[in-house]
């Protein structure tokens, strides 16, 4: 029999060994640049914070952990002589999700067994949305590796300290991204009754305190946004956030962006890898029917609100994924469960080819072309080069990566329709130079109004083009093309 200290000592040797493969395939396959706007915002606003001692406003709810994260990681970065805050903040989220990868092994191990959650970690790491948002900088990453640490804790029966790590947890996951605590609440809450022994007291004052100085701990890194002189900004915008989610942009709990929510779920996880879910899922529930009733929660929860709004895209659905998987990976260790070789063999084969088909096929050539391309600094510099210095822009939603790399200012589209053709007036008879990127002209208007007025009234001299890349399609899909940039002249 082993001494205890080996026999501990060597049941790390799997999740490091899992730790390690998923962080070397995330640094290896990291971004080369800001692939997303969040990231090159993130990025700025990381590298201020580190600067000026401030917390800066990010958008939407403030996201103010991941903010200060995305500093850590900066002021770390420079300590190691690298000046390049978007490649810091990259790495963030290649370091959290390769942590997040190890957790979960261990989540999972708690709960079932070392070959589930073996299982369950591979799949998590390949996972193609998972994958995707693990090599460049997000709030998605920070705010799953907080929420899996808490459910770890609370499968730690033994520790006297679970329900405080859980609490604690759960509120820095609210501060990097507060609307992800608000649709894992439900969740959460029942795995915590879950988790409890009936022979403990007080279970209601326990649950109640944890919840409440969980949302207390994500309310106080959001104070710093309501007690500042720009407090009316952040109100605005979270008002903003909060019509936009709830009103114009969500389409009830039944809605045609729910079936492209399904579509993108079933494509990603593979169609065997659902079917196999819904038999873990029909499985657990007739054994274990608490973590079958907190799966269903946590998959149906942050769908039935994201599968909802009509922009939808892949990186809202990390949550119900990770649920799936935990299924998928349960009905594979059942289905594994059986002595004949053959069978084991072909279990083996077709778990196989659910992870490295969409790998090798879809995932891999666009992470490797974003490992190796900045499409969008690219093209912001092509403008710098081809453009005077006090020449203004016209653009789409790539304005801040003109302000960044281009280092070019920019008229904005925001205001009034009137009070636009106001300015434009104003500077072209100033002769200052004023350019418009195809993309301002055309794809950032939906309504021919805008690009009807500007054709009309003035002269379009085309000066250059070059390919941009469009991530307003989510982070599964590789969509690039020429954009023109014109100079506009009175006619």
């Amino acid at each position: 029999m082993l001494p205890k200290s080996l026999s501990t000592s060597r049941s790390w040797i799997l999740p490091l060994i899992i730790f390690f493969a998923s962080f070397i395939l995330r640094l290896c396959l990291i971004s080369k640049g800001p692939y997303h706007l969040d990231c090159l915002t993130l990025a700025l606003n990381a590298q201020k914070a580190l600067v000026e001692h401030q917390l800066p406003y990010q958008f939407g709810t403030g996201y103010p952990l991941t903010v200060l994260t995305g500093a850590l990681f900066v002021g770390l970065a420079k300590i190691l002589s690298i000046n390049d805050s978007v490649f810091a903040v990259n790495l963030m989220s290649v370091w959290l999700s390769s942590f997040s990868v190890l957790i979960f092994f261990l989540f999972i191990k708690n709960i079932f067994n070392t070959l589930t959650a073996l299982l369950c970690a591979l799949a998590l790491s390949l996972h193609p949305i998972f994958l995707t948002l693990s090599v460049y900088g997000n709030s998605h990453i920070v705010s799953f590796f907080f929420l899996i640490l808490g459910l770890y804790f609370l499968t730690k029966r033994e520790n006297p300290l679970r329900n405080i790590g859980f609490t604690i947890c759960l509120g820095l996951m609210g501060a990097a991204r507060i609307q992800d605590m608000v649709l894992m609440l439900i969740p959460t809450a029942f795995f915590w009754w879950s988790q409890q022994s009936s022979s403990q007291k007080d279970g209601t004052k326990t649950f109640c305190q944890c919840f409440f100085f969980a949302v207390v701990i994500a309310v106080a890194f959001h104070l710093p946004y309501l007690l500042t002189q720009e407090h009316g900004q952040y109100q605005s915008q979270l008002k903003e956030f909060w019509t936009l989610g709830l009103t114009s942009n969500f389409a009830g709990f039944i809605s045609p962006s729910l079936a492209r929510a399904l579509a993108i779920i079933g494509i990603s996880t593979t169609f065997v890898g659902t079917l196999i879910a819904a038999y873990g899922f029909i499985r657990l529930t007739a054994t274990q029917i608490r973590t079958g009733i907190f799966l269903a929660f946590w998959f149906l929860c942050p769908l039935l609100f994201y599968g909802n709004v009509m922009t939808i895209v892949p990186r809202f659905l990390l949550l119900p994924i990770a649920a799936l998987l935990i299924a998928e990976a349960y009905g594979l260790s059942l289905l594994w469960n059986t002595k004949h070789l053959v069978r084991k063999l072909i279990i083996a084969a077709v778990f196989a080819m659910m992870l490295l088909l969409p790998f090798f096929t879809n995932i891999l050539p666009i992470l490797q072309f974003r490992h190796s391309h900045t499409l969008l600094p690219d093209w912001a510099r092509f403008i710098e080069k081809n453009t005077e210095s006090v020449a203004y822009l016209i653009v789409g939603d790539e304005e801040l990566f003109i302000h960044t790399y281009g280092h070019r200012k920019t008229l904005t589209k925001k205001m009034a329709m009137e009070e636009f053709k106001t300015q434009l007036s104003r500077l072209l008879a100033k002769n200052v130079p004023v350019y418009i990127t195809e993309t301002g002209l055309y794809v950032s208007n939906p309504s021919p109004e805008f690009s009807s007025y500007i054709k009309s009234t003035y002269h379009l001299e085309l000066r250059g083009k070059k390919t941009v890349e469009d991530w307003h399609g989510g982070e599964l899909m590789l969509e690039t093309r020429p954009d023109k940039l014109y100079r506009i002249y009175k006619n």
